[in-house]
Formats: C-alpha cells, structure tokens, sequence
C-alpha cells in the first residue's frame, strides 16, 4: 500500500509551496461544506476518466482525499493500478483538515 499522510502534513506542504496535485475525490454536494483551496476537483466516479487528462505526469506528487480517507484511500490503489508512482492518501480527509485550520 503506498504512503498515508497526514492532513497536518498537506497544510504544511501547502504552505511550503512544494506543489503537490491535491485531488478532491468527494460528490460535488459534498463541496458545500468545504473544500482545500487549489485543489482538483474529480467525483471518485469520474477519475479513472479525467485522471490522465488532469494530470499526465504519473511521476508527480498526487495527494488524495476525500470527507474520512476511506474514498481516498481506493482512489490511490487505482491510480498506483494506473501507473502513478507518488500517490497518498489523506488520513482523516477533508474533516480531519479542517481541525488545522
């Protein structure tokens, strides 16, 4: 299984401008109650579909999540399938990072 992180670790990564690609792979209802600024929104449905058009480089640091990190954590099994080698998972997901805001 590849790397959890932290949602303690997104923000600071966020803050240091390392760059990650953050992707939001929660329903877009679920948008009302928030969301990481500058992150990619694609519905956990879609992202098999719109993944490699969104971000082609499968070498880059792709960092998932979803409302607890259960989606999240499914998102990254299929793209590490799809050849991505820099995934993680956010543990806890949107609701944990917002405990560090």
């Amino acid at each position: 299984m590849k790397d959890l992180i932290t949602a303690e670790e997104v923000k600071t990564r966020i803050e240091g401008m390392i760059a990650p690609a953050i992707v939001d792979v929660r329903d877009a209802e679920e948008l009302e109650g928030g969301f990481i600024e500058g992150s990619i929104h694609i519905p956990m449905a879609e992202l098999e579909a719109k993944i490699t058009e969104v971000l082609p480089n499968k070498q880059r640091e792709v960092i998932l999540y979803c409302a607890r990190g259960r989606r999240s954590a499914m998102a990254m099994e299929m793209l590490d399938n799809m050849g991505y080698t820099n995934v993680k998972s956010m543990v806890g997901g949107y609701e944990e990072y917002k405990n560090t805001l």
